[in-house]
């Protein structure tokens, strides 16, 4: 005669984070199915408690913005740019700077230093001064503008883990500005500081910063902002190195991952200790 066995019923986790109807155990992307700042704990698959936490989300986009300030000092990007004239799209004119840079008459590039803009601190401490009350709305946009204005050159790179390692990090900014919606702007913040940070280590491992540039071996890149043609050309020695490019992937996935969690952790606690 056989047995009759019961299946043993799944537990719940621990800790789930709830917002609307979305449930998961990480905070941030419980947030990212978010359409309020409305969030509930739950404890082994109860509710512990259900409230508006627009507040500690707010001061949790702080945290994000102060890691990606930390690595201000290594920001520095030497890019050239020039103008292309008459190009009709950004490709023909990336590709009339590549083409100018082999003539025997060409013109001398001007080199530029792509680093994190004065605005960037700006922002965090008008963030700051808003939450202490002591800062507008008026405020916040301004900045923001400000932030946006100077880094129209750093457009997405279709290379250049550096460049977009800039890139994200003004989106990390921008997305802590984001006054009308806290629960993307904990979400914004938290994905680009980690973004930013897989990027910085994979500039680490290849080390392009230190390799000297020959302007007529320069990858140029343009893009079309407002009416303007923006061209920038950039010195990679890596540039179609599969091996490298393989590792540059995996730095980018490990650590960005590495960041996603330890920010879910500190976001975690302070929502828990906002309503203790």
């Amino acid at each position: 005669m056989f047995g009759l066995f019961k299946r043993k019923s799944k537990e719940p986790p621990p800790i789930e984070w709830q917002c609307g109807s979305f449930r998961h155990v990480q905070i941030l992307d419980a947030l990212e199915q978010a359409t309020d700042s409305t969030v509930a704990l739950i404890r082994h698959g109860a509710v512990e408690w259900s409230r508006d936490v627009s507040f500690p989300l707010h001061e949790f986009t702080c945290r994000p913005v102060e890691v990606v300030l930390s690595h201000a000092a290594e920001m520095r990007i030497p890019v050239y740019s020039g103008r292309s004239q008459n190009a009709i799209d950004p490709n023909s004119a990336a590709m009339a700077m590549a083409q100018q840079q082999t003539e025997s008459n060409a013109k001398p590039l001007e080199q530029l230093v792509l680093k994190f803009p004065d605005s960037f601190a700006a922002a965090l401490d008008c963030k700051r001064r808003w939450l202490a009350g002591l800062a507008t709305a008026s405020d916040i946009r301004t900045i923001a503008q400000k932030v946006a204005q100077d880094t129209q050159l750093c457009w997405p790179s279709n290379f250049c883990v550096q460049i977009n390692a800039m890139r994200t990090a003004s989106w990390c900014v921008l997305s802590s500005l984001n006054i009308e919606s806290p629960w993307l702007s904990a979400h914004g913040c938290a994905q680009t500081a980690a973004s930013f940070l897989g990027c910085r280590a994979a500039c680490k491992t290849v080390d392009c910063e230190r390799s000297p540039h020959d302007t007529t071996e320069l990858v140029w890149e343009a893009a079309r902002i407002g009416n303007q043609t923006f061209t920038r050309g950039v010195g990679c020695p890596q540039v179609g190195n599969a091996g490298v490019e393989n590792q540059i992937s995996k730095t980018i996935q490990s650590t960005s991952a590495e960041w996603w969690q330890r920010l879910n952790e500190e976001l975690a606690s302070a929502l828990i200790k906002s309503v203790s």
